[in-house]
């Protein structure tokens, strides 16, 4: 092996714990390209200068480590998962956190050219609402630390905002962003949209109701796009023809699975939302058919409360 100087050395070998936090005495020697008697005297300099390596024996190897927290406050990327990570980054709703996070990462650049252009005007992402970007990250920590939530809610079924606590356990991303979360008014698992939450903050003092997950889970399967019905969840389906099934099949709510048939395409959906799945097929018109007897009852009630409210309005 060639030889090296101790500065360069010492440089090698702090790019390697960069890259990985263990290293086998022997893989490191070879990685750094000197000797192990010369690598280990270097490593015992390391250590009695303060940095922060641990060495374990295992005969006949010998490791070396550094902790998880050495390095405190920074990430390593390589290159290419810098580009990849402000790819992903540009992607988000804009935000003040999104904007400056993308701003300091570009500063630390070398070169800004084309990653600048990338997340300045090549990707338009979508707007984040004021609430979802000031409320979101509450009820994120509010989930993953399993802390309950004093929330002020919008609530559109009665028309009235008030307030309650709720214990997180899913953060839909959307749009529109959502969350699964047991409501401790009612005692139930419920939807809530983001954008309609107008406070939020954490309440250690309000005890935190846990979920079975595969509860929560059930209740987000049976939901359709943001949506759970009280009921049991029911298999509905409607046949659209061509060629208007051509658009419908690339624009259905998340949960609804097509089929192709000969002259369009049979949509399923296992959910207790049958209302939401009937005001998409009342908006085909002509175009689509409910296979589903209970299906085809809440079109045709949608149907007729139209005309009625059509003919009043053409009687003005």
């Amino acid at each position: 092996m060639g030889q090296r100087s101790s500065t360069a050395t010492v440089v090698a070998i702090v790019q390697a714990f960069l890259e990985e936090r263990s290293w086998k005495q022997a893989s490191l020697a070879r990685r750094i390209e000197i000797a192990v008697p010369a690598l280990r005297k270097r490593l015992e300099e390391l250590q009695a200068y303060g940095f922060p390596l641990e060495r374990e024996e295992d005969h006949p190897h010998v490791w070396w480590s550094v902790p998880k927290s050495w390095f405190p406050g920074a990430v390593v990327f390589k290159d290419a998962e810098v580009g990849e990570l402000l790819r992903l980054l540009a992607r988000l709703p804009k935000s003040r956190s999104r904007d400056q996070v993308l701003e300091s990462i570009l500063r630390q650049l070398p070169a800004r050219g084309d990653m600048a252009a990338l997340v300045g005007t090549a990707i338009v992402p979508p707007d984040a609402s004021g609430p979802s970007e000031r409320y979101q990250s509450v009820l994120e920590d509010a989930a993953a630390q399993r802390i309950a939530a004093r929330v002020r809610y919008f609530s559109a079924g009665r028309g009235a905002e008030g307030a309650r606590h709720v214990s997180v356990h899913r953060v839909v991303i959307g749009p529109p962003a959502r969350i699964i979360a047991t409501c401790h008014r009612s005692g139930t698992l419920k939807w809530f949209r983001i954008d309609n939450v107008f406070e939020a903050r954490l309440d250690e003092h309000e005890p935190f109701r846990p979920a079975a997950p595969a509860d929560v889970a059930t209740f987000h399967d049976a939901s359709l796009d943001g949506f759970h019905q009280d009921g049991p969840t029911e298999v509905l389906s409607f046949f659209v023809r061509d060629p208007e099934a051509r658009w419908v099949a690339r624009n259905l709510l998340p949960g609804m699975r097509p089929e192709e048939t000969d002259s369009g395409i049979r949509v399923t959906a296992e959910t207790t939302a049958i209302l939401q799945v009937a005001r998409y097929l009342a908006g085909l018109g002509e175009a689509a058919r409910p296979e589903s007897p209970r299906l085809a009852s809440c079109v045709l009630a949608l149907a007729e409360g139209t005309l009625r409210s059509a003919r009043a309005r053409s009687k003005d």
